[in-house]
C-alpha cells in the first residue's frame, strides 16, 4: 500500500542550466486523528482542488498495524484542506476509498470507490466554502454500476470515468458526465482498449485540442495473478476515439527492477531497445 502521510510540492526552477529541475519538498504534514493518535497516512484518498485550497478526502490505513502483522484495514471519514503551508480536518460524512476523482470549477467531483461493503456507484461534488470555513458534499447522479480503483479527468466542466473494478470484474467502461446540463446523466462512450483499474487519465491538448490521455494500469485474472500493463492511449472527444501511443519505458544499466504494492520483486536484466514492443504485460502474482 502507498501511504502518505505528507503534502508535497513540487518547484520547477526553471534554470537554463537546468530546464527540466524538478525538486520535491515537504509542504504540510496530515493532522493527528481525532483521537490525538499520530496520522499514520493514507492511501487511495480523493484529491484536488477547489478555491485555491487542495482537497484530500476519504483514504484507507492500518492503525492498529500493517495487514501481514493482522492489521485491520480503515476506511477513513476526514476531509483535509490544505491552504498555504496549514492543514485542516474536517468531517466527510462517510468512510470511503480507491475512488476516482477530477478538479472541475465547481470543486472536486468524487467518484466510486469503495468501502467495507464493497465497491460504490455514489458520486459525489466538494467544494472548499473559503469564507464560511467549510467543506460541503454535494450527491451528484450515481454511476450505471459500481466502481473501485477508476481513473477520472475532466475537460470543462465534462469529467471522464475509465476502467476499474468491482466484485465481478475488472472494466474497459468508459463513462462521462456533463454537469453543465440542466439534467446531467452518466452516459457510456467508446470502450477503453483494455479493462484495466488503477490507471493514470489526464486531459492535456495535443497543440491544437484537448484530448484525454490513459496510462497504465493493472488487471486481475482469475488464476491470481495481476497482470501490468504499460501500455497508453489517447482519446479524442470530438470523435470518440481510443488511439494507441508510446508505452512506459523505462531502462537502466545493469537489472530493470519492477515494483508494485504488495506484489513481489522482479529483476530482469537490461533489454534493448529494439526488444518486442507488444511485450508489455508483466504479471505478479499476490503474497
Amino acid at each position: 500500500m502507498l501511504t502518505a502521510s505528507l503534502f508535497f510540492s513540487w518547484i520547477n526552477k526553471g534554470q537554463a542550466q537546468q530546464p527540466n529541475h524538478i525538486r520535491w519538498d515537504v509542504a504540510a504534514k496530515l493532522p493527528a486523528l481525532p483521537d490525538g493518535t499520530p496520522q499514520p497516512g493514507v492511501a487511495g484518498a480523493f484529491t484536488g482542488v477547489h478555491n485555491n485550497a487542495l482537497l484530500l478526502a476519504g483514504g484507507a490505513n492500518f492503525p492498529d498495524g500493517m495487514p501481514w502483522a493482522g492489521g485491520a484495514k480503515a476506511y477513513r471519514s476526514e476531509v483535509y484542506v490544505m491552504r498555504g503551508d496549514t492543514v485542516t480536518a474536517f468531517p466527510l460524512g462517510k468512510r470511503i476509498a480507491y475512488g476516482a476523482s477530477a478538479s472541475i470549477a465547481d470543486g472536486l467531483v468524487c467518484i466510486g470507490g469503495e468501502n467495507e461493503a464493497g465497491p460504490l456507484a455514489q458520486t459525489f461534488l466538494l467544494q472548499w466554502q473559503g469564507s464560511q470555513g467549510r467543506v460541503v458534499a454535494k450527491d451528484l447522479p450515481p454511476l450505471p454500476f459500481p466502481l473501485t480503483n477508476a481513473t477520472a479527468a475532466a475537460i470543462g466542466s465534462t469529467v471522464y470515468v475509465a476502467g476499474g473494478e468491482n466484485a465481478d470484474r475488472v472494466s474497459d467502461a468508459f463513462l462521462a458526465i456533463d454537469l453543465s446540463a440542466p439534467n446531467p446523466y452518466w452516459k457510456s462512450l467508446a470502450a477503453i482498449p483494455k479493462a484495466l483499474s488503477h490507471s493514470v487519465m489526464v486531459a492535456q491538448s495535443d497543440g491544437s485540442k484537448m484530448k484525454l490521455y490513459l496510462i497504465g494500469g493493472r488487471a486481475r485474472t482469475v488464476s491470481g495473478i495481476t497482470e501490468l500493463c504499460s501500455q497508453a492511449w489517447s482519446y479524442d472527444p470530438a470523435g470518440n476515439q481510443w488511439s494507441p501511443i508510446a508505452p512506459i519505458r523505462r531502462y537502466r544499466r545493469g537489472y530493470r527492477r519492477q515494483l508494485y504494492p504488495r506484489y513481489r520483486w522482479r529483476q530482469r536484466k537490461h533489454l534493448p531497445q529494439h526488444r518486442n514492443p507488444q511485450r508489455t504485460n508483466r504479471p505478479f502474482r499476490r503474497r
